[in-house]
Order: structure tokens, then C-alpha cells, then sequence
């Protein structure tokens, strides 16, 4: 999932880098998640990156060792995001 907020470090990373057009749809819905009108209905500010960071402007991701909840090929888009 392009929106997924499970992605580690190198799974954002990978993308920026090799994926633009999902980096770009990420950047967008991240941006989204504080700024559109339903974002008012929650308490506090949502981000995608778990540090809290907006998205955007992660210029690079540090080597975190996080493990990858990739789900072996088998995501079915029913997390819920």
C-alpha cells in the first residue's frame, strides 16, 4: 500500500527513490491526513512516518533496523487505512 503507515525506514526510502509516482501519492495523502476537513474530527495530528514527521520532508531515512510487516506477499488492502 502506497499509504501504508507500517513502512520501514527503507520501505519509504525504496520508494522515494524508485517509485515517484507513489512517493508523490504518499506525500499528497500524508498532507491529507492534517489538513482536509475530516482531519478536524480527530484529536491531535496524524502523519504516515511513525517519527511524525510530514512526510514530504524526510530528505533521508536513517537505518533503523525496524522490522518489515510486508505480510509475505500476501497484503490483501483490508488494514484498514
Amino acid at each position: 500500500c502506497i499509504g501504508c503507515p507500517y513502512h520501514s525506514d527503507a520501505e519509504w526510502a525504496e520508494m522515494k527513490l524508485a517509485d515517484k509516482v507513489s512517493w508523490a501519492d504518499a506525500v499528497l495523502v500524508d498532507a491529507a491526513l492534517r489538513t482536509s476537513e475530516r482531519a478536524q474530527l480527530f484529536r491531535g495530528e496524524m502523519y504516515l512516518h511513525r517519527r511524525l514527521p510530514p512526510l514530504g520532508e524526510l530528505e533521508r531515512f536513517p537505518d533503523d533496523r525496524q522490522y518489515s510487516l510486508d505480510f509475505g506477499e500476501e497484503c490483501e488492502g483490508m488494514c484498514g487505512v
